[in-house]
């Protein structure tokens, strides 16, 4: 009896070892996880993830090229990947039975939230998720009941050649989310810089892009008199994640000349 106590005892806890092993491939998955304080499910990740917090996970490639043998190697219960995985590598992992999870890019606040859950069972933290995605949405609310409707907006997110966030992408949720409107609405999000004095604006976002947001400051206070400028950090606004879509958010709230335009 007692050694068949042993036996359970042992195969739960390598099951629930197991059941942690997780391959993201993908920046916003691995900082999700590091959100949820699931860094240590995370045993390999990507170069471009974020730096793993307990610094044990196997960097096993970029975004575009990983290296399968080293995934197989760590024994993963799940391999999550999105877009920019190619579907050559995919059809390899699959190949080798394991567990390829999928995403696709979240369009909206929703949706980021919905794979966030499911990052959760993954990680087997689903209560620590379904509180994140409770306490970001409380945020957003917060947000929501401020927002002020009609005012249009541009949202850049890089330049030579200039591009907007588009439709499609969650950073026009977000404009919404506010109660304004992108003057994107249509495309992928590639305009030009006379489509976009011609909307006339009343607020210009902008992530960091590298530095270059300093220069393009500049040139849209001399383009656009009429819009403020808000810059936002492109890790942060890049990166969809609940917390990091309310943290971007949170961003143009404390904006002065924002609360001036608005009040």
């Amino acid at each position: 009896m007692m050694r068949l106590l042993f036996i359970l005892f042992t195969l739960l806890v390598v099951s629930n070892s197991f059941a942690q092993r997780i391959v993201s491939l993908v920046p916003s998955v691995t900082q999700t996880l590091q959100q949820l304080g699931a860094d240590s499910k995370v045993v390999a990740r990507t170069s471009m993830c974020p730096t793993a917090q307990n610094g044990k996970t196997v960097v096993v490639g970029d975004v575009l090229t990983v290296n399968v043998e080293q995934i197989v190697a760590m024994s993963p219960t799940a391999i999550i990947t999105m877009g920019f995985t190619r579907p050559e590598v995919i059809k390899k992992l699959k190949h080798l039975k394991l567990n390829v999870v999928e995403l696709q890019t979240p369009s909206t606040f929703e949706e980021m939230c919905e794979q966030t859950l499911l990052l959760g069972k993954l990680a087997d933290c689903e209560q620590d998720a379904r509180h994140y995605i409770s306490e970001q949405k409380k945020k957003l609310q917060e947000f929501e009941n401020h927002k002020n409707k009609g005012y249009k907006y541009f949202f850049q997110v890089g330049t030579k050649p200039l591009w907007g966030a588009s439709p499609k992408m969650y950073l026009t949720d977000l404009i919404q989310k506010i109660g304004g409107t992108n003057i994107v609405n249509f495309g992928n999000g590639s305009v030009s810089r006379e489509y976009v004095v011609a909307s006339n604006p009343n607020v210009i976002v902008m992530t960091t892009m590298g530095g270059l947001w300093k220069e393009e400051k500049e040139v849209w206070r001399k383009l656009c008199k009429n819009a403020i400028v808000i810059v936002v950090d492109e890790d942060v606004a890049g990166c969809p994640t609940p917390q990091n879509f309310c943290t971007t958010i949170e961003k143009i709230f404390v904006n002065d000349e924002y609360n001036k335009l608005i009040n």
